[in-house]
């Protein structure tokens, strides 16, 4: 008779092994998988991390009491904290978007890492809806109250999309303080060029007359000054704006994108004002004109520009305060005494140039200032027994009682003043998708 061989053999051995094995789970792993499935975990309930067992989650702000400074704290802290996860979650997501372009390249990574992408891109609309436009000093109070008006305004809005809307701006965010940065450079190189250029032109303004004598210093008489040398700023001010303006409107070029016509428009239509006025300045500088034609100089430049933010606003008025709205409610009349203000100062040494500086740092400080101006300027200081501030958003509604009305009157025509000059301010045209149509 002949012996079993070797693999017969193994192949018995593994069929009384497997039947050993499924016998103990039977008598013994079965019945404890089923009881710890069906008993224990029903009598345990859901689980919970081990320090929820013992201390419960954090108070939100809005169930925080007025007076309850510690849960202000501890909301804040948990607020702090949780921001800080979500910037570390978009940080990580960049982060792998990046090593699969890498890891792809560059011709495949559109395809490949459409994952990555479309996950960065979500948490990146996320992030925005959550925490953009709050400035950098905010605090959860502020996250409060921009959420609530952002459900005030989604009610009035059903049919916006807010994901969409939502990274939209965040890439509106992102490519804002891409173009920041380019002013800098370009303002900074400009800088430089104009350091640069005007002693290497200077000596062609002297050999063609431009020239004239410094009176403010003794002995100066031996000196000639080349004049007119802002043409030589201004020239490489306009080419610098060209080139701003191709970064600013580059996000426009692709075909599925609408161009901003009007206000490209409105660009090319400041740079022909700025054209003019550097021609006529140069024309006063070489014809000597008098005091009397150079102050129509502003207004016949500033044409252009009047002229296109009629067409595309049809008004050319600003807010000023109402006592000097009379006097100085003529945009053209502006564009008269801010030019030949700085102009007639021009033959004191420093002045001219001091009074510009000032003029920049204080546009530059109103603009800092205005940027933090967000949905926190809808909440109004009213009174604790006033909560319901849909009464004040919905021009339809009315106040139940004349006395209930006449206390809180001023604040909602407060309200409806700073929608209308939000809606003529151009510093705030920003804020007008957020605001319902309260007129």
């Amino acid at each position: 008779m002949p012996e079993p061989s070797s693999q017969e053999h193994i192949y018995g051995l593994n069929k009384w092994s497997d039947l050993g094995y499924s016998t103990i789970d039977m008598l013994y792993l079965r019945p404890v998988r089923w009881f710890h499935r069906n008993i224990v975990e029903r009598l345990r309930g859901p689980s919970y991390p081990y320090f929820h067992r013992k201390f419960g989650p954090v108070k939100t702000i809005d169930e925080c009491e007025i007076q309850d400074q510690i849960c202000f704290y501890e909301a804040e802290m948990a607020y702090l904290r949780e921001k800080r996860v979500d910037t570390m979650i978009v940080e990580i997501l960049h982060d792998r978007l990046t090593r699969c372009v890498a890891y792809e390249g560059r011709i495949d990574a559109l395809d490949k890492c459409a994952k990555e992408k479309d996950a960065l891109f979500e948490s990146h609309a996320n992030w925005y809806q959550k925490y953009g436009e709050m400035g950098v000093p905010h605090s959860c109070i502020d996250a409060y109250m921009k959420q609530k008006h952002l459900m005030i305004w989604m009610r009035r809005h059903p049919e916006v999309d807010l994901k969409g809307w939502a990274t939209e701006r965040d890439y509106e965010h992102h490519f804002n303080r891409f173009t920041i940065a380019c002013n800098i450079l370009i303002s900074i190189v400009g800088g430089l060029i104009v350091n640069r250029s005007i002693p290497i032109l200077k000596d062609k303004f002297i050999r063609a007359q431009l020239w004239g004598y410094d009176l403010n210093k003794r002995n100066s008489r031996e000196i000639k000054i080349a004049e007119s040398q802002s043409v030589i700023a201004a020239d490489i001010f306009l080419i610098l704006m060209f080139i701003m303006i191709a970064i600013v409107f580059s996000e426009h070029l692709h075909p599925q994108s609408d161009f901003p016509h009007n206000k490209f428009i409105e660009y090319l239509a400041a740079l022909l004002s700025i054209c003019c006025m550097i021609l006529l300045g140069f024309a006063d500088d070489v014809l000597d004109l008098r005091w009397s034609v150079k102050l129509l100089f502003p207004l016949i430049a500033s044409l252009p520009l009047l002229l296109v933010y009629f067409a595309n606003y049809h008004s050319i008025t600003i807010i000023l305060p109402k006592p000097v709205r009379p006097i100085l409610d003529h945009q053209w009349n502006l564009a008269v005494f801010c030019t030949n203000a700085i102009n007639i100062l021009a033959g004191i040494n420093g002045l001219e140039v001091g009074q510009s500086i000032v003029i920049a740092i204080s546009i530059l400080i109103f603009n800092f200032i205005e940027l933090q101006v967000n949905l926190m300027s809808l909440q109004l200081d009213m009174k604790t027994s006033f909560n319901n501030i849909n009464q004040c958003l919905n021009s339809d509604s009315h106040f139940q009682s004349k006395i209930n009305f006449n206390q809180h009157e001023l604040y909602c025509l407060t309200l409806r003043r700073l929608y209308i000059h939000l809606d003529d301010g151009l510093s705030f045209k920003h804020l007008i998708e957020h605001i319902p149509n309260l007129e």
